[in-house]
C-alpha cells in the first residue's frame, strides 16, 4: 500500500451483528407451568440466558430430567432465540425437539419433565 492509499475497511452487513438485547427493550418473562417448580419465574434481563438443572445457571430447574447447562437464550440478528446445549434429552418447542429456533411470544418449552411459557412484550 503506498502512502498517501488508505487501507481498505470491511464492515459487515447490518444483519451479521450480535445486538445488545438490553438496548431492546424487550421484556421476556420465563413461567414454569408444569413440574416441581411450578409457578416459578424469571426475567431474561440479557442474553446469554442459560436453563438447566445448575445452581450457578441463570434459571435453574430442580429435575433430574434437565442437564446442568440445558438450554441457552441468545439475542442476535434482532431476534430471540433458544439453543440446545447438547443435552441428554432434548430442547422441545410447542411439542418439537429443536436444536435451535426463534422464540416468540406464548411459546411452551419443554426441557426434561419441565414446561416452561414464555411471555415476551
Amino acid at each position: 500500500m503506498g502512502k498517501d492509499e488508505k487501507p481498505t475497511v470491511y464492515k459487515p452487513a447490518p444483519d451479521s451483528f450480535l445486538y445488545d438485547f438490553k438496548a431492546t427493550g424487550l421484556n421476556v418473562l420465563l413461567t414454569v407451568t408444569k413440574g416441581a417448580d411450578k409457578g416459578k419465574s424469571a426475567k431474561v434481563e440479557d442474553t446469554p440466558f442459560i436453563i438447566g438443572r445448575d445452581e450457578d445457571v441463570d434459571f435453574p430447574i430442580s429435575d433430574e430430567a434437565v442437564s446442568r447447562t440445558h438450554s441457552i437464550i441468545i439475542y442476535e440478528n434482532g431476534k430471540l432465540y433458544i439453543r440446545d446445549m447438547d443435552s441428554k434429552n432434548g430442547t422441545y418447542l410447542n411439542g418439537r425437539r429443536i436444536t435451535k429456533e426463534e422464540l416468540k411470544n406464548g411459546d411452551i418449552l419443554r426441557i426434561g419433565d419441565t414446561t416452561i411459557k414464555v411471555e415476551i412484550f
